[in-house]
């Protein structure tokens, strides 16, 4: 198989399972797009190597290699991933990017599931930076559930609306991330996991609620192109509310082009019914 993955430059990259195969057998430190086709083919074997990468020099190797055990999704990934968390001193907290933190937001999914989760993100009490990494817990290759679509549709709504002082507080350049983070969470819902289909009538208005708010804000173009992406997984009467912000001329470049898939295939959908 190949496995579509980013190396340490940020740029696409395509890994094979021979490269993967190849570099587990080898002693060097594995690149960082080894890293991440690791995490993405969930094989098993390959966790002894990740586990050595927790503790790379690099530390962004060091991060991929947190998200690529979480992704792999073992019995053992919880042992090593409290191993790693344990092995970093609580000043690692105020560190931009903190492993400490990507840790505790990701072990919060794997010992209590969706509702921890959900129960975080709205606790006053739990630290705004592990708030704000819960929503980079689905840019992995972790199994959503439905319960974790749910969580994404509340945690959106509240960062599209601001109800919470931590958003509120949040940088620019975090905001966007936030809402990046979440809307490709609902794309990944729909490609990965075919999750859309299982949603209530409710769902469906709350999301399309959300996605057309955040188009009106014109937050970033990845934004508007993730929105236009997922919502030929909505039913079409919903999609079309959602997308009127960008209808009628007004989508440019990328965004109008995944918008004009996702027309055709609303128009399918009409046309079955």
């Amino acid at each position: 198989m190949e496995y579509r993955v980013f190396n340490e430059n940020n740029c696409l990259a395509i890994v094979t399972d021979e490269q993967l195969e190849i570099a587990f057998m080898q002693k060097e430190e594995l690149p960082v797009k080894i890293i991440a086709g690791m995490g993405a083919s969930r094989a098993g074997k390959y966790l002894p190597r990740l586990e050595e990468a927790l503790y790379y020099e690099q530390k962004r190797s060091r991060i991929d290699a947190i998200y690529s055990v979480f992704s792999i999704e073992e019995t053992e990934i919880v042992a090593i991933l409290q191993r790693k968390e344990r092995s970093l001193p609580l000043e690692d907290l105020n560190n931009p990017s903190s492993e400490k933190v990507i840790l505790q937001s990701l072990l919060i999914r794997l010992e209590g599931g969706p509702s921890a989760v959900q129960t975080a993100f709205f606790d006053r009490q739990v630290s705004p930076h592990i708030k704000f990494r819960l929503m980079f817990l689905y840019s992995s290759h972790f199994t959503m559930l439905l319960e974790d679509l749910h969580f994404i549709i509340n945690a959106l709504e509240a960062i599209a609306l601001r109800e919470e002082d931590w958003i509120q507080a949040l940088k620019k350049d975090d905001y966007v991330d936030a809402v990046i983070q979440g809307v490709e969470a609902v794309s990944t819902a729909m490609v990965r996991h075919n999750l859309l289909d299982e949603l209530s009538e409710e769902d469906y208005c709350r999301l399309a609620a959300t996605g057309k708010k955040l188009l009106e804000m014109r937050v970033d173009s990845i934004v508007n192109e993730s929105i236009a992406e997922f919502s030929k997984g909505l039913p079409p009467s919903y999609a079309y509310l959602m997308l009127e912000p960008i209808m009628n001329g007004k989508a440019k470049g990328d965004v109008r082009r995944e918008l004009k898939k996702s027309l055709e295939i609303l128009k399918a959908k009409e046309d079955k019914n």
